[in-house]
């Protein structure tokens, strides 16, 4: 079961916007004794003491802070009080907001330690959040994610999470089998009562059911692998194809050298750019042929391994030039439902000069014509990388798992009912299909919280920044 927290923890405060100078400063504080711990620090505008009654729930007050040991005002401040349990941690908590200086802010902090509150670790607000049940393990994590996103898509994906759609999901999941072992557990218990549990017929299908919803929650992993770290479209081909040009034209700026000398690319360049709402990084290699010195070679063994990491390939070649031999050893590495075959140098095409049948050779490649000095054909290449990477739904998409632990729970719940069903279908003994099924069952418990170690917690709010 999760961990119980008594309402009111220990008294601790946090910083909540980021260190250096700004405008206003957050601190936060939660726990027993709060807002008392913090009214001997607080003077009203005319000079009399701050008391209880003058911070009204959820109201912010212009209060002046006093340091104690000047006895001068340091700061005008506002002020909320949330009381618990309406509060987020579910403690009674409360807010300073200050001006981020950060000499006002160092000695607000050192005021808090003197007045019995200690530092919070990192993501110490959101563990008491999530010990009060405030918020499931699902939701904290996608807290974190939405402070980490560094797209819109991604944002969108973790409010979702945040808000308790994928939880919500989860639990329906849960309670139909939940039903589901209370008919398994009566046909073990009373197989000899009158009693009318599902047949097993309609407990499989309960069980593939389910399994299915899991299972397509489980498919969105890689989806949500490319919103937190994004996709990566390696550019290759010979040396002086401009690949390189061509990087600098989709990053909208001059990020890689370009010069008439093959090789000028000796190691990986990379650029991150957003394609419907999905961070890309680009990556721009050195030419892939033989030969060439000692440094050269170990860009290139780079480049290939890069090329095999990649989500996707912008295969790049001279038009005036033709497919050469260079070429097509490494088209021939290439998966052809992966990369798009982009002729570059468009503007130095002889006049009446056709490019070369593509298709023919390759079969369904996407052919794309550019010219990095003219600009023409670009937008062309945009797009073609925004199909290729189709992965990507529209706006409004489901649920999407965006943590690795949360992956594997999902996992483990899937293959544990695929064993259950085949139990079910060898006719095999009901009692042993209940095994499966509440591994699944503790699978989905973990997922959300219910279940949890402390090495576990420790792990995923120590990723948490100060003040969360």
């Amino acid at each position: 079961m999760r961990p119980a927290l008594a309402l009111d923890g220990d008294p601790l405060f946090g910083l909540a916007t980021p260190p250096g100078h700004s405008g206003v400063a957050v601190v936060r504080l939660s726990g027993k004794g709060i807002p008392d711990l913090l009214l001997p620090l607080l003077r009203k505008p005319d000079g009399s003491p701050v008391r209880g009654e003058d911070l009204p729930a959820r109201v912010m007050r212009r209060v002046d802070l006093v340091d104690s040991k000047a006895g001068e005002v340091l700061d005008q401040v506002l002020v909320v009080h949330f009381p618990g349990p309406r509060s987020f941690t579910g403690e009674a908590q409360a807010e300073i907001h200050c001006h981020g200086a950060p000499v006002v802010v160092a000695r607000l902090l050192e005021l808090l330690v003197a007045a019995g509150m200690r530092p919070a670790q990192p993501g110490e607000f959101s563990r008491r959040a999530f010990l009060n049940g405030k918020m499931d393990l699902v939701q904290a994590e996608a807290l974190m994610s939405l402070i980490g996103a560094s797209t819109l898509r991604a944002a969108r994906a973790a409010t979702r999470h945040l808000r308790g759609d994928f939880s919500r999901q989860v639990g329906q999941i849960r309670d139909v089998l939940v039903v589901l072992l209370a008919h398994l557990e009566a046909h073990l218990d009373f197989s000899d009562e009158e009693i009318a549990p599902d047949t097993p017929e309609r407990m499989l299908a309960t069980v593939t059911q389910q399994q299915a919803l899991l299972e397509k929650i489980h498919q969105s992993a890689s989806l949500g692998r490319h919103l937190r770290q994004g996709f990566e479209l390696a550019l290759v081909g010979r040396p002086n194809v401009g690949k390189s040009s061509l990087f600098n034209c989709l990053a909208g700026e001059e990020r890689a050298i370009v010069t008439p000398v093959a090789g000028t690319t000796r190691d990986v360049n990379e650029y991150s750019v957003v394609i419907a709402g999905v961070p890309v990084r680009l990556v721009d290699t050195a030419g892939l042929r033989q030969g060439g010195g000692v440094v050269e070679r170990v860009g290139v063994e780079r480049a290939r391994e890069r090329l095999r990491q990649a989500d996707g390939v912008l295969f790049v070649a001279e038009a005036q030039k033709g497919v050469l031999p260079g070429d097509r050893d490494i088209l021939a590495t290439l998966d052809r439902d992966k990369f798009l075959f982009v002729w570059n140098k468009m503007d130095l095409l002889s006049a009446g000069r056709t490019i070369p049948d593509v298709q023919s050779a390759w079969p369904g490649s996407v052919v794309l014509t550019a010219s990095c000095r003219t600009g023409a054909g670009i937008d062309q290449v945009r797009a073609a990388m925004v199909d290729l990477l189709g992965a990507i739904p529209t706006d409004g998409e489901g649920v999407v798992l965006m943590q690795a632990r949360q992956v594997a729970a999902v996992g483990r719940a899937v293959t544990a009912l695929q064993e259950c069903g085949h139990i079910f279908v060898r006719g095999g003994d009901l009692e042993l299909a209940a095994i499966p099924l509440r591994e699944a069952l503790a699978a989905l418990g973990e997922l959300v919280g219910e279940v949890t170690q402390e090495i576990l917690l420790d792990k995923i709010f120590g990723e948490f920044c100060i003040g969360k």
